[in-house]
């Protein structure tokens, strides 16, 4: 997968956590939920959900 490709995937994801955490804001603190919803709904793979959660949503610091 080209850079571009990764990129375009990437921000995919991203739209499709903020749609999840907007509509469950109640859950919004619960990340394997919120990425559990953003594969079943999306179908992104859970390994690239989860990677791009850590790399844009994770603060590092809270349990």
């Amino acid at each position: 997968m080209t850079d571009r490709a990764t990129t375009i995937r990437d921000q995919a994801i991203v739209d499709d956590i903020h749609a999840i955490m907007t509509l469950y804001p109640s859950k919004a603190a619960d990340d394997q939920w919120i990425i559990t919803e953003v594969c079943d709904l999306s179908g992104h793979d859970r390994e690239d959900v989860q990677r791009v959660w850590n790399a844009r949503f994770r603060i590092v610091g809270v349990a």
